[in-house]
């Protein structure tokens, strides 16, 4: 051994055995035509010795497999000489072997001799351009190939332009993969003429190669030629809709072309070029939220998109932002600036007629005010300050609303609301009720109109409650805007109420295309509480409305207005505030120039012109890429002009086309339970409706059933006489003869659910209430003082500084009690953030909605159970939130039972101990691997299995594969997979123990404190490093707060996070600002403590 040359192969016997069998059957010819070497861990000696074997056989070789060996240059160079000699190769495979360009040089001269080479693979390499200008003068001479692959081997646009000389000689190409070589246009326009000479191609794969809308106009008229091509990928390359309009008629020449990809390219408007494409049969759009076609269309199908856009074809009209939608709180004045509004283009004639009609609404409100409701105006409204009726206006206690209108001045001056005490505070609710009382019961509204200030008087109207929805039609003159003369049109106003009881109502109604959302907060109390109720609304508005993500097509239009400005507490800053908002809520919404302000005691009230000149300039400019057909809007104005129980003439179009169209315009909404029936004008009926039954003072009142005879289970509800009542109370028409028909149609609508027999409840209606406590020690006493015996995971939004929707926990908790009932569980408790369930007599699931840190987050525990109930509640809580919320971004935590040293411990809502949580990374499972093998783990009964499947297979977390039949997990839904627990589908890392020192708390602190020191280009690198895409603006803190709700590719951990090792961050910073900088010491010092703690 000691005398054997370094040169010289060693001996067989040195090698492992499969090895001396795979040599020994190149060498006598037992293996065939074939040798698969895939993940054999080559080491140099053995790629010497398998040289040595390939020289020597005599025997044919056609297929050679070396994939995935890390071979490198010392390797390649003993490896090419004999690759050189296999004239009858017909196969090589030489991909994830991590070849440069070195390698590439060595290979190169071998690949040229391979004349009968029909398959080349050499993706998932680092060939580069270097290496592309070696190896292409290799590929030119190789005439007989049939398949090659390329992809992801950082080529680049330079290296395309040496590859494209070669790819002109390749004429029996049949198979291309060019993905993940980052193309870019540039590249694109230099290989573009090279694809259209290749007549043979059958299949090209050019996705994730980011060529954008010029590399697409290069690519099209090249793709025109291939008239053979049966499969084309383009995901990944963000060409958008621009892209889209140069491709489509190119595609309509490929009549052979079965397969297209198209996932991920940005394509959110699909105009009527796409009608090319009605002849392929596979397009795949993937994750792109796609704008237009609405929603309604999309949900059908292609044909129902290729029908649609015939449609349109034939005529259309372009689709006018029509709709004023005003959101905010309650009491912030969304009514007032409506009237505002609708006053401005009105003449005194019409001024006095239109206060006239808001008198008479203020009076027919005030005759339903109870006692309640005046305590509530007075504090809320008039007083701003709780408990300020009972500390000043005794003698008004039992004062109701007919009281207050039937007094004169002087009984309301000296008897009702007579107070002892003489501050300022009083004297100024006192003179506020007097105005209001004055206004309500004055014979001439005109009395009160000041021509100088004529805004003045909406001043003294009071705060009437909004129910559900309110809507008014604004029209313009055509006098108003005089430069135009089409300035005839018509706004829809839709008042929303801003109670958080309404917003199961809202959501139904709520439409982006044709909307300008008109957001109203009070500015009276300071910046963050207008900072933080706005991000409410924005938060709401975005889970509500259809199209997610930043690709969409059309930012949302929303306009903030203050009002109260005159009560401000402090200067707002409101262009301060306007760019905050705009820098956090990103390309999602369009927020405007400015942020309007209200002041009804000028002339012109405040902004209110400026207002009108910028909803004015919304409503001309339209949605531009919104094309209606004519045919649909002559349908939805008949439609608009119907009675009720009449038949909807549909004029020869699909019906239910029409009617998803006609929902998305809120001119009707379908009832889900039949959907041969619909409600017409539903904003002004069935919004009403639910918003009788949902009203937090007048409407519903949640009770336990009157037979529960144990005061431990707590399971509020109505039956359908007592809803029927208080519809009744209210003046809302019902719309079904008995009483037992009306929660069956609203839990169509999903704003209540079925306890049993008779009884609903409406999860925005449950009252808070404790736990019993007796309920409370058993969930411990299945525990140990460890907490072995609690499962546990809490779900909370990704950005630190957004909240789960309010209506997130109708959603889960519907979900989850529906599986107690089919497993024959009992459940304890419902009340407002709490569910308990009891599921055996040793296993119990729960799940609340917990406040942590200012923000919203819900933990799912299952107690004493095995894992797989966990599970289970995992799927249905992330299917629920997923359907209902797509665009939110959650990260899932483990809740662990906290030691007395936890820097950061709380006590639990619902299990009375303390605990701590923290993120685990979560991997998830491959998405080609099939999921029919989901057997039951041990323990599991059938019932519970059986039902786990079923649920699973009725997510939108899987399908069903038309090829194989077998169930794979959706891959673009890997953010919500990853949310899962099930190992059958993902993979939990390194769940950590509830431990973090002071010391790595001070370090985290560090590192977030040199991020906000740094020089703006040293916090440009950085970002661009972590890859942030707009670093215009960029401070310290949007920095933090970006790298703190953003995660690294291929992980569902932040790149700044005190549950993850930092080192994504470390090796963006040590690229981006050296490795002595202080965030890289901090790291590094923070990885070691994180290991040794985490061991």
């Amino acid at each position: 051994m000691d005398s054997q040359s370094q040169d010289e192969p060693l001996e067989d016997d040195t090698f492992p055995d499969w090895f001396q069998n795979v040599i020994q059957s190149i060498e006598d010819g037992s293996c065939g035509d074939t040798v698969n070497l895939t993940r054999a861990k080559l080491s140099q000696e053995m790629c010497q010795r398998l040289a040595a074997a390939l020289l020597k056989t005599s025997y044919p070789l056609k297929t050679l497999t070396l994939a995935r060996n890390h071979i490198g240059p010392e390797d390649m160079k003993a490896l090419a000489p004999a690759l050189g000699k296999l004239q009858s190769l017909q196969s090589l495979s030489l991909s994830a072997n991590n070849f440069g360009p070195e390698e590439m040089k060595v290979l190169a001269p071998a690949l040229e001799k391979l004349q009968s080479l029909q398959s080349l693979d050499l993706s998932d390499n680092q060939i580069r351009p270097e290496g592309m200008r070696a190896l292409a003068p290799a590929l030119k001479n190789l005439k007989s190939l049939q398949s090659l692959s390329l992809r992801y081997n950082q080529i680049g646009s330079e290296g395309m332009k040496a590859l494209a000389p070669a790819l002109e000689n390749l004429k029996s190409l049949q198979s291309l993969d060019l993905s993940g070589n980052s193309i870019g246009p540039e590249g694109m326009k230099a290989l573009a003429p090279a694809l259209g000479q290749l007549q043979s191609l059958q299949s090209l794969s050019l996705a994730r190669n980011h060529i954008g809308p010029e590399g697409m106009k290069a690519l099209a008229p090249a793709l025109e030629q291939l008239k053979s091509l049966q499969s084309l990928s383009l995901s990944g390359n963000d060409f958008g809709p621009e892209g889209m309009k140069a491709l489509a008629p190119s595609l309509g020449k490929l009549q052979n072309l079965q397969s297209l990809d198209l996932d991920s390219c940005g394509i959110t408007v699909l105009t009527t070029d796409f009608l090319h494409t009605e002849h392929i049969p596979n397009i795949r759009f993937g994750f792109d939220p796609i704008a237009y076609p609405p929603p309604s269309i999309i949900t059908f199908g292609r044909p129902a998109i290729y029908a649609y856009l015939r449609d349109v074809q034939r005529g259309h009209e372009l689709l006018t932002r029509s709709r004023l939608v005003f959101i905010g709180d309650g009491g912030v004045g969304k009514t007032t600036l409506k009237t505002a509004l609708l006053m401005l283009h009105n003449k005194s004639k019409h001024r006095t007629k239109l206060l006239k009609k808001v008198q008479g609404a203020a009076k027919a409100a005030f005759k339903h005010y109870t006692e309640a409701d005046f305590r509530h105006w007075i504090d809320k409204d008039l007083a701003q300050q709780d408990g300020f009726f009972d500390k000043h206006f005794l003698d008004a206690r039992d004062v109701t609303g007919d009281d207050f209108l039937t007094c004169s001045k002087q009984e309301l001056k000296d008897t009702i609301f007579c107070s002892e005490s003489r501050g300022q505070a009083v004297k100024r609710v006192q003179r506020k009720l007097a105005d209001v009382h004055r206004f309500l019961l004055a014979e001439d509204v005109t009395l009160h109109l000041s021509q100088r200030r004529p805004f003045q008087l909406l001043l003294q109207i009071p705060h009437v409650w909004t129910e559900g929805v309110h809507v008014d039609e604004w029209r313009i003159s055509k006098t108003h805007h005089e430069d135009d003369p089409t300035s005839t049109t018509r706004f829809d106003l839709w008042d929303f109420a801003g109670q958080l009881e309404f917003f199961p109502a809202h959501q139904l109604f709520m439409a982006s295309h044709m909307a300008v959302y008109i957001l109203v907060f009070d500015a009276s109390k300071g910046f963050k509480h207008a900072h933080a109720r706005i991000r409410v609304w924005l938060d709401l508005l975005e889970a509500c409305l259809p199209y997610n993500g930043d690709g969409a097509a059309d930012a949302i239009q929303v306009r903030l207005v203050a009002t109260k400005t005159d009560c401000a507490r402090e200067d707002l800053g409101l262009q301060h505030l306007l760019q905050t908002l705009q820098r956090r809520v990103g390309k999602r919404f369009d927020l405007g120039s400015r942020c309007f302000a209200t002041r009804y005691n000028e002339p012109d009230g405040g902004d209110l012109t400026a207002l009108d000149a910028e909803l004015w300039a919304l409503r001309k400019q339209g949605v531009p890429y919104f094309q209606v057909p004519k045919a649909y809007m002559a349908i939805k104005e008949g439609v608009e002009k119907l009675a009720r129980h009449k038949e909807i003439d549909v004029k020869g179009k699909d019906r239910d086309l029409i009617l998803g169209f006609l929902q998305d315009a809120g001119v009707v909404r379908r009832i889900p339970s039949d959907k041969d029936e619909c409600v017409v004008k539903p904003v002004t009926w069935l919004s009403k409706l639910m918003a009788s039954i949902l009203h937090p003072l007048h409407g519903l009142k949640m009770a336990r059933a009157a037979d529960d005879s144990s005061d431990r289970t707590f399971l509020p509800g109505v039956e359908g006489s007592e809803a029927a009542s208080v519809l009744s109370c209210r003046d809302v028409p019902v719309p079904v003869e008995r009483g037992q028909g009306l929660l069956p149609f609203l839990a169509s609508f999903g704003v209540c659910f079925p306890l049993d027999g008779q009884r609903y409840t409406f999860p925005a209606l449950l009252p808070r209430a404790r736990v019993h406590g007796k309920i409370v020690e058993r969930l411990n006493a299945r525990a140990d003082a460890h907490g072995a015996g609690i499962a546990g995971r809490r779900l909370q939004c990704l950005d630190e500084q957004q909240f789960l929707p309010p209506t997130c926990w109708p959603a889960v908790v519907k979900g989850l009690f529906y599986v107690v009932k089919e497993l024959n569980g009992d459940a304890l408790h419902l009340s407002k953030g709490i569910f308990v369930a009891k599921m055996s007599d040793n296993s119990y699931l729960a799940t609340c909605v917990t406040d942590v840190k200012h923000r919203r987050a819900l933990d799912v525990v299952a107690v004493g159970a095995d894992s797989f109930l966990l599970h289970l509640a995992m799927l249905v809580v992330v299917d629920a939130l997923h359907k209902q919320f797509p665009s939110l971004r959650l990260q899932k935590r483990c809740l662990l039972v906290a030691g007395a040293d936890d820097h950061e411990r709380e006590h639990h809502v619902l299990l009375k101990r303390a605990i701590t949580t923290r993120a685990v990374h979560t991997a998830v499972k491959s998405t080609s691997e099939a999921l029919e093998g989901l057997a039951a783990p041990a323990g599991v009964t059938p019932q519970l299995h059986q039902l786990y499947v079923r649920r699973l297979e009725q997510s939108k977390l899987v399908f069903r594969d038309r090829d194989s039949g077998s169930l794979r997990l959706v891959y673009f839904h890997e953010h919500w997979l990853a949310l899962l627990t099930d190992p059958e589908l993902v993979k939990e890392k390194n769940i950590p123990e509830a431990r973090q020192t002071a010391k790595m708390w001070q370090l985290f602190a560090d590192v977030e404190r040199e991020i906000f020191f740094l020089s703006d280009a040293e916090m440009n690198n950085l970002a661009t490093r972590c890859g942030m895409k707009d670093t215009r603006k960029l401070d310290g803190l949007g920095l933090i707060h970006w790298l703190k709700s953003n995660c690294p590719k291929g992980s569902n951990l932040p790149y700044l996070s005190p549950d993850s090792d930092l080192e994504p961050l470390r090796a963006a910073a040590e690229g981006a600002l050296g490795e002595r900088h202080n965030i890289c010491v901090n790291t590094r010092e923070w990885q070691r403590l994180f290991q040794k703690e985490n061991a």
